[in-house]
C-alpha cells in the first residue's frame, strides 16, 4: 500500500514520497513524473527496485516508480537477516582501484551493516597470489552492492557478462586455502594426517568401537540395521540394480553431516575389519562393509555431539530418514526417530558456496601442514525435534539399547531372539564331556601267588571307563539359547 502526498513546486513539478512497509523495509521515491527510471540509482520497475532492496518474496507493486534514491533498512529487517555473515564474491582489483586491470574475484564476509554501509572482510585464508594487489582485511560497500554481489551465480547461469562465460569465467576466480578435514582423503598418507591432527577423540572411538561393529555383523548383538538394510536390498530386482549397487546407496538413507576427512577415515576403517564370521565373501561383503560404515560414522557423530556410548541407539534414530509410510506409523513416544541431525557450515564451506555453478567455482588448496584451522564440529552439530527445540538425550529408551552401544565387546549372551526367530526348547545345562583318549583305563591286576593246590589264575577285569550324561541343545539359527 502506499501512502503518498502531492505538493507542487515553483517549477510545477509534483513530488511524491511513497512508503514501502513491505517485510519491513522502507524505501523514499520521488517522481518528476516524466522518464522511465535510471539504471544508476536501480530502479526503473518493481523487479528493480526487488534487487535493490534484497526483497525476496517481492510482488512488484511499486512498477510506477520511475526511480528511487534512498533506502532505509530498519535494523533486524529482511536484508539484515538474508544478507548479515554471509559470504559475497567481490572483486579485489576493484576495492583496490585497479580498475582496468582485469578481475579477481574473492570471498568476503558481510559483517556489519550501519545505515547505508555495509562492512566487509575478506575470507581469513584466501590464497592471495604474488601479483595481487595489496588489499586491506576490511572494506566497507553499499546494501544494493552486496546484494547484486549475492546473486552473481544467477547471471553466470544467464550467460551474464559479469564474469564472462566459458573458461574465462574460471581464471578470474581466487583460491581458497582448504583444511585437511574437510577434504576426501584416500591415500595412506593423508589417512595418518587426519588421525594424526584428531583432536575430537576420533581415533580411539572408532577403535574401541571395533568389537562391538563386529559382534553385530555376526548377529551376537540385536541391531535394527541389519533388519533394515535386508530389507533395503530386497528392492534391488524391482530397480534393476545389482546387490553391490543397491548396498552403495543405503547410506543415503541417514543423516551423518560429518566432515569428508571424517567419513574416508570410517570408510577406511571399514574395508580393514578383521574377519567376524570366518566366511571371507560374507565379512566383505557390499553389505556388511557399508553397515559398518554407517556404525562407525555414527560413533564419529556421537563425537561431535560430546555423548558417550549410552546414547548410541537415539543417534541411530535420529539420524534415519523415514519414509512417509514409516512416519506415519511411528509410535507417538519414540521422540528419537522423529528427531533430525543438524550441521551448520564452517566458514571455509559458505565461502566455497557462494559461487558454486556450473560455469565456476574457487580453487581450493589443500593445507597439509596443519596451518589452517577448521570450527569445532561440536560446535556446528545439533540434533533438533520437530518443533525446532533442542532433542533431549535419553527422553527416548530403545528396546535394544544395550546391544546398540558401540563400545566394546557385550560380555554377556543374548538372551532376547531376534525377530522372527523360534525360541530353544527348555533343556538342563549339558555337563562337561571328558576326553576319554587322556584318561586309558588302568592295567589288569597280577594274580596273587598262593600255597597249596593250583588254581586258574583269576584276572580281574577292567574297570569301566567314566561316564558323562551328554544333552544337546536345539539350535537356533547360528547361537545358542540360554535359559
Amino acid at each position: 500500500m502506499w501512502n503518498s502526498g502531492v505538493e507542487h513546486g515553483q517549477m510545477g513539478v509534483m513530488e511524491q514520497q511513497a512508503h514501502v512497509p513491505y517485510l519491513g523495509l522502507v524505501a523514499g521515491a520521488w517522481s518528476s513524473g516524466t522518464g522511465y527510471g535510471s539504471a544508476e540509482h536501480g530502479m526503473g520497475n518493481g523487479t528493480t527496485l526487488h534487487r535493490a532492496l534484497g526483497m525476496e518474496e517481492f510482488n512488484g507493486f511499486v512498477k510506477g516508480v520511475p526511480w528511487v534514491t534512498e533506502c532505509v533498512y530498519p535494523v533486524g529487517g529482511r536484508w539484515d537477516q538474508l544478507m548479515l555473515h554471509s559470504f559475497v564474491l567481490i572483486d579485489a582489483n576493484e576495492i583496490s582501484g585497479r580498475v582496468g586491470k582485469g578481475r579477481m574475484f574473492y570471498p568476503a564476509q558481510i559483517v556489519t551493516r550501519q545505515d547505508d554501509i555495509v562492512h566487509l572482510e575478506w575470507h581469513r585464508d584466501i590464497d592471495w597470489p604474488e601479483k595481487a594487489p595489496v588489499v586491506v582485511p576490511s572494506f566497507a560497500l553499499t546494501p544494493q552492492k552486496c546484494y547484486s554481489a549475492r546473486n552473481q551465480d544467477l547471471m553466470l547461469e544467464l550467460g551474464g557478462s559479469l564474469l564472462g562465460t566459458g573458461t574465462k569465467s574460471i581464471s578470474c576466480l581466487g583460491a581458497i586455502k582448504w583444511p585437511l578435514e574437510l577434504h576426501s582423503v584416500s591415500s595412506e598418507e593423508d589417512i595418518e594426517l587426519v588421525r594424526f591432527g584428531d583432536y575430537h577423540g576420533i581415533t580411539n572411538a572408532l577403535d574401541d568401537a571395533i568389537p562391538a561393529i563386529l559382534e553385530v555383523l555376526n548377529k551376537a548383538r540385536l541391531h535394527p540395521i541389519l533388519s533394515f538394510i535386508e530389507t533395503y536390498m530386497d528392492d534391488a530386482p524391482k530397480l534393476g540394480l545389482k546387490r553391490d549397487q543397491r548396498a552403495m546407496t543405503f547410506r543415503t538413507r541417514f543423516s551423518l553431516p560429518i566432515f569428508p576427512a571424517h567419513r574416508s577415515l570410517a570408510e577406511h576403517y571399514a574395508g580393514n575389519l578383521p574377519p567376524s564370521t570366518g566366511d571371507a565373501k560374507a565379512d566383505y561383503s557390499a553389505e556388511n562393509v557399508v553397515c559398518a560404515t554407517v556404525l562407525l560414522e555414527l560413533v564419529i557423530l556421537r563425537q561431535y555431539l560430546g555423548l558417550d556410548s549410552t546414547c548410541d541407539a537415539e543417534i541411530y534414530e535420529a539420524s534415519r530418514i523415514l519414509e512417509e509410510e514409516e512416519y506415519l506409523h511411528l509410535e507417538d513416544g519414540n521422540t528419537a526417530m522423529k528427531a533430525r541431525v543438524s550441521r551448520q557450515r564452517t566458514s571455509h564451506e559458505q565461502a566455497f558456496a557462494c559461487c558454486t555453478t556450473d560455469l565456476a567455482q574457487l580453487k581450493k588448496v589443500i593445507d597439509r601442514e596443519g596451518n589452517v584451522s577448521v570450527e569445532d564440529p561440536s560446535d556446528l552439530t545439533s540434533v533438533f525435534n520437530e518443533d525446532g527445540s533442542l532433542y533431549m538425550w535419553g527422553s527416548f529408551e530403545h528396546e535394544w539399547k544395550k546391544d546398540m552401544t558401540l563400545s566394546g565387546e557385550l560380555f554377556t549372551p543374548q538372551q532376547t531372539p531376534f525377530p522372527g526367530t523360534a525360541k530353544s526348547p527348555s533343556s538342563p545345562r549339558p555337563f562337561p564331556q571328558l576326553d576319554r583318549d587322556k584318561t586309558p583305563p588302568p592295567p589288569p591286576t597280577p594274580p596273587k601267588k598262593s600255597k597249596g593246590k593250583k588254581k586258574k589264575a583269576k584276572i580281574d577285569a577292567p574297570a569301566p571307563a567314566p561316564t558323562c550324561r551328554i544333552v544337546i541343545p536345539a539350535p537356533v539359527e547360528g547361537y545358542w539359547m540360554l535359559e
